[in-house]
């Protein structure tokens, strides 16, 4: 009897062991957690030509075990009909410590009908699987300011391979009731580059819009929970994304959608003169050393001057990681110089070249 006893409580604790070490859970974040359904913007009188047709859809990875979880994938499936894709169907998420959590998405593109699909998020891992279905929804919407308008965006530095940069996008809303619903978006064209640069965490920068909390971590979908009436509220979000591809180029078109009662609305300045984008990318010049020389001056010719003073602090920033001297100039409507004067540490011998590389940013 004694011994069935400790036999007992050997399997209960080894069970509760088990649960305890092995389960992992995914929440959406970038849509309704409560019925597991996200809605998407189509616009209702020019789809083919105005509006978001791509959106994250993703959210958090919780280990809420006693120890580490290992070789943790995530498959995003039934991704069909009006949807697709636009990056792998499974990511690679590593390793998850006890009770911590991570981000994963994948960049959705829908075309113009109104339509629903219930896709699955599956997890693998050296623990137990888990999967989720979610619902996507593309629903017929209208531009509007409310929708939260995009004040500004602004890339971070960095743009080597398996290096995380960050991407802010700030939103501007009007007034909401409890119940309204707020998704931030980083793109909504299905052209980003969803596969070079990989979307791996949100955070909360700054924000006066009651459920949307700054230092909120890998969420970006929020539902009011008080009335906030007029103007002038606001929400900053950091994305990170992880640049894998070298060489890669692309632009992020960032937008926000504002849910009020039945009434779905997106960004007033999505498209047209007012509308704010974000270039990732990088310049590469090819310079040849004229003579055996312990200097070198070299033109790099940067598009679009209205961001001379931002590319120049990049660009310095470089320089002093480099150990290089520089003078930059406007040279006319259309391009800019920059004058890089190299000064290596010994000589280099008469034809022999390098290669400088530098990131850039554009509005």
């Amino acid at each position: 009897m004694r011994l069935l006893s400790v036999l007992a409580f050997l399997l209960a604790a080894f069970g509760l062991a088990s649960v305890a070490n092995a389960q992992l859970t995914f929440q959406l974040r970038t849509g309704d957690p409560a019925t597991n359904v996200q809605s998407m913007p189509i616009d209702s009188n020019n789809c083919a030509a105005s509006g978001p047709r791509a959106m994250y859809v993703g959210g958090s990875i919780t280990n809420s075990g006693a120890t580490t979880v290992n070789n943790i994938a995530a498959t995003m499936s039934g991704v069909t009909g009006n949807f697709a894709l636009g990056q792998a169907t499974t990511q690679s998420v590593g390793s998850i410590g006890a009770r911590q959590s991570t981000g994963v998405y994948w960049h959705v593109d829908y075309g113009c009908s109104v339509t629903s699909v219930t896709s699955t998020i599956g997890i693998t891992s050296s623990a137990a699987a888990v999967s989720r279905a979610i619902g996507l929804s593309t629903k017929s919407s209208i531009s509007a300011n409310a929708g939260g308008n995009v004040l500004s965006s602004a890339l971070g530095p960095g743009a080597v391979v398996g290096q995380t940069i960050y991407f802010d996008a700030s939103y501007d809303f009007g007034g909401s009731s409890v119940g309204d619903e707020f998704i931030l978006q980083p793109s909504g064209s299905q052209a980003f580059d969803a596969v070079c640069f990989r979307l791996a965490g949100t955070e909360i920068r700054a924000s006066n819009i009651a459920p949307i909390v700054v230092g909120t971590t890998n969420r970006i979908y929020f539902r009011q929970t008080q009335t906030q009436s007029g103007n002038g509220y606001f929400a900053t979000v950091r994305y990170y994304f992880e640049y894998q591809c070298a060489g890669a180029t692309t632009t992020a078109r960032p937008y926000a959608t504002m849910t009020s009662g039945n009434s779905l609305k997106y960004t007033g300045n999505y498209d047209g003169s007012g509308r704010r984008q974000q270039h990732f990318g990088l310049q590469r010049r090819a310079a040849a050393i004229p003579e055996r020389s312990h200097s070198l001056e070299a033109d790099l010719h940067l598009h679009q001057p209205r961001q001379y003073d931002r590319r120049h602090r990049l660009l310095k920033r470089r320089r002093s990681d480099l150990g290089l001297r520089a003078n930059a100039n406007s040279v006319g409507a259309d391009a800019l110089v920059n004058r890089v004067r190299i000064r290596p540490k010994g000589a280099m011998g008469a034809n022999s070249s390098f290669t400088l590389l530098f990131g850039y940013i554009v509005n």
